[in-house]
Order: structure tokens, then C-alpha cells, then sequence
């Protein structure tokens, strides 16, 4: 199969997972008294606006939601030319990741 098309069909599939599950757990998102929170991750020439569709239907559920923009994506200023390495792209999560747990 041709990159682009398994890239296409990744990117087309992952959206409407989470829709299903979300429907599928929304009785029981209601029902119960401690709700989930899930955090999204866009993919590459992305940003968290990429999730506003699903950040709706999963909060209508009853779900807390988080997405967020990695570093030179979305609306950081940053441009990725000025990053040295992986892990400076990924530290909007590392960083969310460890504030959540304190």
C-alpha cells in the first residue's frame, strides 16, 4: 500500500474511533461519579485544533478533555528549525504530564 494512502487511512481512523467510543461509553460516563480525562496529541503539521470536533463530542459525554500543542505546532510561536531535539517537541506534554500528577 502507498504511504500516503496508509498515512490517510491512520489519520482517517483515529478520529472516528474515539467518536465511537465516546458513543459507546456515554451511558456509562454519565452514570458514573468520577469521569475520565483524556489527553490528545495531534500528529505531525498539526496542532490541538486539529481535536476540536472530537474535544466536543467527548466533553458532551461527559468527559474531560485536554488537547494539546506541542511545541512549534498549533499556535506556538516556535518554529521547528529551532528545535534541537525530540524531546524539546514533545515538552508541552512532558510538562502537562507532570503538573497533572502533582
Amino acid at each position: 500500500m502507498d504511504q500516503r494512502k496508509q498515512h490517510f487511512l491512520i489519520t482517517a481512523t483515529i478520529p472516528f474511533l474515539i467518536i465511537l467510543l465516546c458513543l459507546v461509553n456515554k451511558t456509562e460516563a454519565s452514570s458514573q461519579s468520577d469521569k475520565k480525562h483524556f489527553v490528545l496529541v495531534h500528529g505531525s503539521c498539526h496542532g490541538a485544533w486539529s481535536w476540536y470536533k472530537i474535544v466536543t463530542l467527548m466533553r458532551s459525554s461527559g468527559h474531560n478533555v485536554t488537547a494539546l500543542d506541542l511545541e512549534a505546532s498549533g499556535v506556538d510561536p516556535q518554529q521547528a528549525n529551532d528545535l534541537h531535539s525530540i524531546s524539546n517537541y514533545f515538552k508541552p506534554l512532558r510538562d502537562y504530564g507532570i503538573s497533572s500528577t502533582t
